[in-house]
């Protein structure tokens, strides 16, 4: 949607999303939600100090934390900043330029997981998340 506010106009796209929104919101509404039983609040600390504890024990969640870390300081910041400069700048792109290479992004990724999924296990997964991590 965004991608058409060189058609359409950035107050426009942004009413569009806004309305969609709204429209989820309502769709929630006849939910039913069930309170959970009460218990006392434990402090923010204790919870996020026993969540560590719980991700440092588990290899799994262990390499499957570092490596999000590792993503979120080495490649998703200067990809969401370098993204949008380079279509403006270097290709003198606009925001369906834009659009499209996000979306592509997006589609690159699920095709990656689909073929992953169909293909069964990975018998080295360290070796190909290092491979995939250099490889991005």
């Amino acid at each position: 949607m965004a991608g058409l506010s060189d058609r359409f106009g950035g107050v426009v796209v942004l009413c569009v999303q806004a309305a969609v929104l709204f429209a989820g919101a309502l769709s929630l509404r006849p939910l039913k939600v069930f309170d959970a039983p009460h218990t006392s609040p434990q402090p923010l600390l204790k919870g996020v100090v026993d969540g560590a504890r719980t991700v440092l024990q588990s290899p799994a969640m262990r390499a499957v934390s570092i490596q999000n870390i590792a993503m979120g300081i080495a490649f998703m910041g200067s990809f969401i900043v370098s993204m949008p400069l380079l279509v403006r700048e270097v290709f003198a792109g606009s925001a369906t330029q834009l659009s499209l290479t996000n979306g592509m992004n997006a589609l690159g990724m699920s095709l990656t997981i689909v073929i992953l999924l169909r293909s069964g296990d990975i018998q080295r997964q360290g070796r190909a998340l290092l491979l995939a991590q250099l490889a991005g």
